[in-house]
């Protein structure tokens, strides 16, 4: 089932790519091999980055003139007329990997270049997160990213609060167990839970707690609501049999799932889903505390762009981020047909970073040698 999960997110992470060189709906720069200036100010996403792969795509860059804009100033000059974007560009990065601090904001300043970053306030430490880690790789924390803002390189803006998923139907697919991997930059993140109005993180649940079917939070579908007495019977059950040790038998999985079958079945009838109306209030607070969070935490800060997880949202959640205030909403390279019309709040495309190679300037690359690239996971040096 995770296979199949990680697989969709690939899918729809990378279908942008599919469409706009397949369909030809990217722009010129990208596509045309005569183009000899911009028309747009292209935004470009990173995530995690290295020396390897930014550096050179800084060089290329700085040698050709290029200047970065912030999230306010594009968003000012896409409301503007008579703008020449002609060597403007956006860099933007999402999550607040630690490797913005460490390696992106010292090769920004190297270079005289600024960058957006996307930041999940809700998972965000004050000194060095122990959290939410993959292979030691951390978030940055609310000091790193306060020196950043302060310097002005970097413009923090918000990637939601918690950039989780929430489970949407009954069927169970896994348990927590001594194996399950938590880490924030899986592929197939898992929901955050609330007890009693208090948020727990996956890492943090106990042993045998039911992870049910799941998806986007601002995806289209309604949350399912678990029933908390069949997750604590079933945390029970496994802290009766041995905790820990119960996992060591290979068929533990079938067996939490006949004993739920069998002795809580009565429990199963707790399942309700969010009305929505429940929905739209949630989406709005999410939104909200994003927001609020980040500018509570950054003296003199006002967020007013907020870019989606998974670059995804229906059109409750996009209305709802205009009501509580963003201006505009960053995508991937596809902008569902119910957004990319609005003008409130503005939609902004975003591309892969090796489409900078596509931009008109000295050493520039073909369009096969950077799809190439891309498919073969190589970088440019």
């Amino acid at each position: 089932m995770f296979r199949w999960k990680k697989l969709q997110r690939i899918y729809e992470k990378n279908r942008s790519d599919f469409f706009g060189l397949v369909f030809r709906r990217y722009p010129d720069f990208i596509l045309s091999n005569r183009i000899s200036h911009l028309e747009i100010a292209p935004v470009f996403t990173f995530h995690e980055v290295t020396e390897s792969t930014l550096e050179p795509l800084l060089i290329y860059l700085s040698k050709n003139d290029y200047k970065t804009l912030n999230a306010d100033e594009l968003f000012e000059r896409e409301n503007s007329s008579n703008i020449n974007y002609d060597k403007e560009i956006v860099l933007t990065f999402d999550d607040g990997h630690i490797s913005l601090y460490e390696v992106a904001y010292p090769l920004l300043k190297k270079y005289g270049f600024k960058a957006v970053a996307f930041i999940i306030p809700g998972l965000i430490t004050e000194g060095k997160s122990d959290g939410w880690q993959t292979d030691k790789k951390y978030l940055c924390s609310w000091n790193e990213i306060k020196i950043m803002h302060e310097s002005g390189v970097i413009d923090i803006q918000a990637h939601s609060m918690y950039h989780h998923t929430i489970f949407i139907s009954p069927r169970i697919i896994d348990y927590v167990s001594p194996d399950s991997n938590f880490s924030f930059l899986r592929e197939a993140l898992f929901p955050v839970l609330v007890e009693n109005d208090s948020v727990r993180f996956p890492d943090s649940l106990p042993l045998g707690t039911p992870i049910y079917d799941s998806d986007y939070r601002y995806g289209r579908k309604r949350k399912y609501f678990d029933s908390i007495a069949l997750r604590r019977a079933c945390q029970d059950y496994v802290n009766e049999n041995g905790s820990s040790s119960f996992f060591e038998n290979s068929g533990w999985k079938n067996q939490l799932n006949s004993m739920v079958r069998k002795k809580f079945k009565d429990l199963l009838s707790e399942r309700r889903y969010e009305s929505q109306e429940e929905r739209k209030e949630t989406l709005a607070k999410d939104l909200r505390e994003a927001k609020d969070s980040i500018e509570m935490k950054l003296s003199g800060k006002r967020i007013k762009h907020l870019c989606f997880p998974w670059f995804t949202a229906d059109d409750a959640t996009v209305t709802a981020s205009g009501e509580v205030g963003y201006n505009s909403n960053f995508w991937g390279g596809f902008i569902p047909k119910f957004a990319k019309d609005r003008k409130e709040p503005l939609p902004i495309k975003r591309y892969n970073p090796i489409y900078i190679w596509r931009l008109p300037g000295k050493n520039r690359k073909s369009i096969n040698e950077v799809v190439y690239k891309k498919i073969s996971g190589m970088v440019f040096q």
